[in-house]
């Protein structure tokens, strides 16, 4: 790196030490993002300076922007696979990147827009990880000097793990609210179920009751009130289920049992038993027509074999089906594909056309306890402990695979699910 040929100042590590100084005293997360933007370009002057936080699950980075031509990069998404700017160049080398005419590269139209001549990229680093990217842009066509790049790889070396440690801590107390939530969601959801299984009890032995010892039992009002009862305890189990997957999880005694099977047919047959779930809930809980939904597949490649538990990625496909399903109030067609992602992988997707998944839960959707809000104005309509998604991770994780997802605002949710599978001979 140009740091390690550079000697600094006592003045110039002064204003490093003071910059750092000043974030450390600063507890949430986004003032922290502002004041590292501004500390940047006090350090290094440029046009723009823009930060992205790296986190895990999610395939993009939004990127925040400070400078007089913030507006480039200012909520601009950076995507981790397939991008092709600076930034996405500096993430895929792992290392400090630098562009002399950044307009003469193909790195996207925002370059071009805004006229970024010169360009750095640095990613911070936590013990050899990389936590963020920064990125300074200058438009009058001076290029970066090396002692300006090891500067800021030193204000790198020091950001990096305060930034995760705020991260951390942002997390954290999502975490505690979130399980206050949960905690108030438990006991609602696991209370609805004895409610119903009490009162159609009742009902069933009122019913018997009220019958003569000589006349024949209400047999139709006995078997629907004996379905619904059937239809709770199954609710009931799924929650105590979730529950159990937890424990076991923080206990490290999730265990998969894992065989060889071929992931398309496994997929077919998951989703086969989803349209039977979904049709009949929708049919008993009397949906309107135009409020229905189905689940189309399309398989782009057979024979896609690997070590599975089929029990637990049917686990896995029925909850993603279920969230598409619940959070599509308005119906449609939930669309399921599956294909193979290179040589050694396959890649399964749950398209959704629903309300979407806000930006601020995105980072944290799977986390434990993080639910999702199925109307516009923030109001909670459906059920559910928060508990889905972050099973669906650590299963996934159990498989070396990988859960990730795209989304935006009353357009929809995409979720996927990457596997390894045999390579093909």
């Amino acid at each position: 790196a140009a740091s390690g040929q550079t000697s600094f100042s006592s003045e110039t590590l002064m204003a490093v030490l003071s910059a750092t100084a000043s974030i450390e005293n600063e507890t949430q997360l986004d003032k922290v993002l502002r004041q590292v933007l501004n500390e940047a370009l006090a350090l290094v002057p440029g046009s723009v300076v823009a930060l992205g936080l790296l986190e895990p699950e999610r395939n993009w980075v939004k990127l925040a922007a400070a400078g007089e031509a913030s507006a480039a990069f200012e909520g601009y998404r950076l995507r981790l696979n397939g991008g092709k700017g600076l930034f996405e160049k500096a993430l895929a080398a792992n290392r400090t990147v630098t562009c002399d005419n950044c307009q003469e590269e193909d790195f996207g139209e925002v370059y071009q827009a805004y006229r970024l001549n010169q360009g750095v990229v640095v990613p911070f680093f936590r013990l050899e990880t990389p936590v963020s990217v920064l990125g300074i842009f200058r438009q009058d066509g001076v290029p970066f000097s090396t002692p300006e790049i090891a500067l800021l790889e030193l204000f790198a070396r020091q950001m990096g793990p305060l930034l995760f440690n705020r991260l951390r801590l942002n997390e954290f107390d999502t975490a505690l609210k979130s399980r206050d939530e949960f905690l108030s969601i438990a006991s609602h959801d696991l209370r609805n179920p004895l409610t119903a299984l009490r009162g159609f009890t009742q009902l069933t032995a009122r019913s018997i009751d009220k019958v003569p010892p000589d006349q024949p039992l209400p047999r139709t009002n006995i078997q629907n009130n004996l379905q619904r009862i059937i239809k709770q305890t199954g609710s009931l189990d799924k929650l105590i289920g979730k529950l159990l997957d937890v424990s076991r999880i923080n206990t490290g005694r999730l265990e998969i049992q894992t065989e060889t099977h071929e992931l398309d047919e496994l997929v077919a047959e998951a989703i086969n038993r989803c349209r039977m779930v979904v049709a009949t809930n929708e049919a008993e809980d009397s949906v309107p027509a135009e409020k229905r939904h189905t689940i189309s597949l399309e398989i782009e490649d057979r024979g896609l074999a690997g070590e599975f538990d089929r029990e637990r990625l049917s686990q896995v496909i029925a909850n993603l089906i279920d969230n598409a399903v619940k959070y599509s109030p308005d119906g449609g067609t939930v669309r399921v594909n599956l294909y193979r992602a290179g040589d050694s992988f396959a890649e399964l997707s749950v398209k959704d056309s629903g309300i979407g998944i806000p930006e601020e839960k995105q980072a944290v959707i799977f986390n434990r306890w993080s639910r999702i809000n199925a109307s516009s104005n923030g109001e909670v309509t459906t059920s559910g402990l928060g508990l889905g998604l972050f099973i669906c991770r650590e299963i996934v994780r159990k498989h070396n695979g990988q859960i990730s997802l795209e989304s935006d605002l009353n357009l929809g949710t995409t979720f996927y699910v990457r596997l390894p599978i045999a390579s093909q001979v």
